[in-house]
């Protein structure tokens, strides 16, 4: 995945919509252990960077 910290906030949050769609789905329709992991491995790298922004925002206000 590209570097998350070059992405504005918004784009990252509708990335982390679609990913956990696509996970949903995943689940519902069933695919590969691999697909599984690579989609759940996005949806962390996203939140982790959301959580980031969370953090650092917190900070300087």
């Amino acid at each position: 995945m590209q570097d998350l910290t070059k992405i504005k906030t918004q784009v990252l949050v509708d990335t982390l919509a679609k990913y956990t769609n696509d996970y949903l789905r995943m689940l519902r329709e069933g695919t590969t252990q691999e697909n599984y992991s690579a989609c759940k491995k996005k949806i962390d790298e996203l939140m982790a960077e959301i959580e980031v922004r969370k953090k650092g925002e917190r900070q300087s206000s």
